[in-house]
């Protein structure tokens, strides 16, 4: 049998649980036991509701900030939100209007609907938004090396099997020998030559294992531009609403998550988690990037049309765990069927 969030919860536990992410989400302030009687109506004395939090934070849906706080969810509580949400909810009439005059006259080649994607997300959520299109057949790496081009400047060439070629000039911040440029580039031949290099965290991962003296930004820059070469486009909107949640503004958190909305490696890397069809929740840890625990990425992905060699898209937004989920996930799902509905050539 099935075992879904929240089903080893009392009907008192679950309205409360619910109480709590609905208004955490609101007012991102911890959440006392007089706002859940008061607000949400709960009909348990003030001690009892007391209780029934203490009781959901040890089961792992609420944590307590501070010692004289409220609670706020956790991601195990938030998961519990995601479940009883109806995800083909569709956004209100006047909302799905706007919308599509946003592609009313646009052309409708790839890269201009997902920058008019993008960027209607975003202001309809007022999230950053993220769009990125992934080539449906990649091809082999047939030919690949590294050549010198000065002390600090280092050029990767490659051709893949479809006759396609690629160059790329990557500059490092240490001065590299002769040596050190041909130990990269026997290790590029090792790891990338006769295969399809779409990976890459995990072609990152191989070439450092080489032990290649040079800068781990090098191998990095060239793992991620040999895997998104045969990518489409990279899109993001909107990373100045960051600024409206203040648990994502101290200077660590807000460095690393601008760091990976500023590389389109990196943002294609956290849309692929997103499975086909249906919108896609993936709350604090479940995306996988250890910068981005305090996010949530909602995104649809899109685009099987034929013919098979074309990019499949994904679009999606990156906020809090307090996200307004339902009203983002109705978003979400209105511009990717907006957008392949123009994309699939049936406009």
């Amino acid at each position: 049998m099935t075992k879904y969030p929240g089903d080893e919860l009392t009907a008192r536990q679950r309205r409360i649980l619910a109480a709590v992410v609905e208004e955490h989400i609101a007012s991102g302030a911890p959440v006392g036991s007089k706002t859940v009687h008061n607000k949400y109506g709960v009909e348990a004395s003030t001690a009892t509701i007391r209780y029934e939090m203490a009781e959901l934070a040890d089961q792992g849906y609420l944590t307590q900030p501070h010692t004289s706080a409220g609670r706020i969810p956790t991601q195990k509580g938030y998961r519990f939100h995601i479940s009883k949400l109806e995800t083909t909810a569709l956004p209100p009439l006047r909302q799905s209007s706007w919308v599509h005059r946003q592609y009313r006259r646009i052309d409708t080649d790839m890269d201009t609907v997902l920058r008019i994607t993008t960027k209607v997300l975003s202001q309809l959520t007022r999230q950053p938004a993220l769009s990125a299109a992934v080539s449906g057949i990649p091809a082999d790496v047939t030919e690949i090396h590294a050549t010198p081009v000065s002390a600090h400047t280092i050029r990767i060439s490659y051709t893949y099997s479809d006759g396609s070629s690629q160059e790329l000039v990557l500059r490092s911040s240490q001065a590299l020998t002769g040596q050190q440029i041909r130990q990269l580039d026997r290790a590029l031949v090792k790891h990338v030559r006769g295969r399809q290099a779409t990976d890459a965290s995990k072609l990152e991962q191989l070439l450092a294992g080489e032990g290649i003296p040079v800068p781990p930004s090098v191998i990095r820059s060239v793992a991620a531009q040999i895997t998104s070469s045969r990518q489409g486009p990279v899109y993001v909107d909107g990373t100045a609403h960051i600024l409206n949640y203040p648990e994502l503004c101290d200077e660590r958190r807000l460095r690393a998550l601008m760091q990976i909305l500023d590389e389109e490696a990196a943002v294609r890397q956290l849309l692929q988690a997103t499975g086909p069809s249906e919108v896609t929740v993936l709350i604090g840890s479940e995306h996988g990037n250890p910068a981005l625990t305090d996010c949530s990425l909602v995104a649809k992905r899109f685009g099987d049309w034929p013919p098979q060699d074309r990019p499949s898209c994904t679009v999606g937004v990156v906020g809090p765990m307090r996200i307004a989920y339902a009203q983002v996930m109705s978003a979400v799902a209105c511009v990717a069927d907006q957008a392949d509905y123009l994309l699939s050539g049936e406009a």
